[in-house]
């Protein structure tokens, strides 16, 4: 997946998800709802067939952006690898 990062401070960052829709921009919302550590995640697409989702996240207080968004990522991807593990072994 392709993304821009349009803004990013020590708290917050707005990435496009470049070629994707509500699926994966709803998805991820979610993803990082779930973590203490982020106070908003959110999204806005402005045309829904000619804009890229933009991923809003903003991190709690004395909270690493980027490591937190990391974890996150990988926790996901475990979890993923861990269901197509699950879903193999039902063949």
């Amino acid at each position: 997946m392709e993304i821009d990062i349009l803004e990013e401070n020590d708290r917050e960052i707005k990435i496009a998800l470049i070629n994707q829709d509500h699926t994966i921009a709803n998805l991820m919302k979610s993803i990082f709802l779930e973590d203490e550590r982020i106070e908003i995640a959110s999204y806005n697409i402005d045309h829904p067939t000619l804009s890229d989702p933009i991923l809003h996240i903003k991190a709690k207080e004395n909270t690493d952006l980027h490591q937190t968004i990391n974890e996150i990522l990988e926790k996901t991807i475990e979890e993923f690898k861990d269901l197509e593990k699950q879903f193999a072994e039902t063949k």
